[in-house]
């Protein structure tokens, strides 16, 4: 097992210090098969369930950012939220595909920034028909964007599933288009819709 560089530390240590300890961490190793792409040694899924002051369920990556995306410089982690308690069988779900959506941008030899959307994400556990993902900035001004740790800065990938029809509308209308249907719909981001 690969013990995690400096800076997937930071990270971690950036996470507990503003989330507390998880209450559930799911450690994946395997490569895909039969790739020959340089992907992240692991990727950990970090689980904090809701509490009283916060009904939603997060997750993070941590290990995504040991690797440079191929664009020189951008490395990520992603979160992912819903609004609400998560079963065991979904939270798992959740944990692998946040996984192998953290491979997405090494195994296709691109980089995921905020706004991007990925069209084809397969099936996310718990949005039932939705298989695009928005790859959104902080959800509040001065939100959490950013993780500096010595000379490398490691941006924060909100995760987003979007339906068919959001996604109809941002190739028509781009991201504004898009972020205007979600505020004239009111469109809750945290929950299946």
């Amino acid at each position: 097992m690969k013990k995690p560089s400096a800076l997937v530390k930071a990270v971690y240590h950036e996470h507990i210090a503003r989330f507390g300890e998880p209450a559930q961490s799911i450690r994946y190793e395997d490569a895909p098969i039969g790739s020959s792409t340089a992907v992240p040694a692991f990727v950990d899924v970090m689980v904090w369930p809701t509490d009283e002051e916060l009904d939603i369920t997060s997750f993070a990556t941590i290990g995504m950012s040991d690797r440079e995306m191929a664009k020189p410089g951008e490395r990520a982690e992603l979160h992912f939220s819903l609004e609400g308690d998560v079963d065991p069988q979904t939270t798992g779900k959740i944990t692998l595909f946040l996984a192998n959506l953290s491979l997405y941008p090494f195994i296709n030899h691109s980089h995921l920034d905020w706004w991007h959307v990925i069209p084809e994400a397969g099936h996310i556990p718990h949005f039932t028909d939705m298989r695009s993902v928005l790859i959104h900035p902080a959800f509040v001004e001065d939100g959490w964007s950013h993780i500096s740790h010595e000379a490398q800065s490691v941006k924060i990938l909100n995760v987003v599933p979007i339906t068919r029809q959001e996604l109809e509308v941002y190739r028509a209308s781009g991201i504004e288009g898009l972020q205007r249907y979600f505020e004239q719909h009111d469109i809750n981001l945290f929950a299946p819709r």
